[in-house]
């Protein structure tokens, strides 16, 4: 027969702490705050994954020039057809296909994309690790502003879950941000001033 104390003495057990279970200490900023990892990613809660696909979906989607030139010729194409046609066949496919350029360039691997997959794996000081709240984001965007190391190892970790980044060098992600941002930053700026930018 079991020992009814011991069962006793169990059910009155303080629930473990979500950061001792599903943690691990990762990182300290210059400013002294504490990042915790997700010991097992696969283990990460609920609102997280569903945050944690919507920006690995924009990670994803970025687009390197030979596409963006591919999807333009197609889409080029599909009027031309359409110019030929009496029924303009492939006018709406042509238009479609530039819908799709739009919304693939303004996910492109631009920092905000990173950083904001970073905030999701990686919980700040006494941040619950159950949920996903857009003050512990901001919070954590806002002091990796202020850290250039911290924004540098946060921005890599992020690239590192994305399929395109993955077995790419901290130096060559970093290295492709830096020079490649000025530019994104530039075209998402300019589709954001166009009519079908709002589609």
């Amino acid at each position: 027969m079991k020992n009814p104390l011991k069962k006793l003495r169990n059910l009155l057990k303080k629930p473990e702490d979500p950061k001792k279970s599903l943690l691990v200490r990762t990182y300290k900023d210059q400013n002294g705050h504490i990042y915790y990892r997700f010991k097992d990613p696969r283990e990460i809660p609920g609102p997280r994954l569903r945050m944690a696909e919507k920006c690995m979906t924009e990670a994803d989607l970025s687009i390197t020039a030979e596409d963006g030139i591919e999807l333009v010729e197609l889409a080029i194409s599909k009027f031309e057809q359409a110019v030929r046609s009496k029924k303009f066949e492939g006018f709406s496919e042509g238009l479609a296909i530039l819908v799709e350029l739009v919304r693939r360039f303004r996910a492109l691997a631009e920092e905000h994309t990173f950083l904001n997959l970073a905030t999701v794996y990686f919980t700040i000081d006494d941040e619950d690790p159950l949920f996903y709240l857009s003050s512990y984001r901001q919070k954590k965007i806002d002091a990796w502003e202020m850290d250039d190391n911290a924004k540098s190892f946060f921005l890599s970790r992020a690239a590192e879950r994305t399929g395109f980044f993955s077995n790419i060098s901290d130096l060559d992600i970093l290295t492709y941000l830096k020079k490649e941002q000025p530019n994104l930053e530039k075209i998402t700026d300019y589709l954001s001033k166009r009519t079908f930018g709002n589609l």
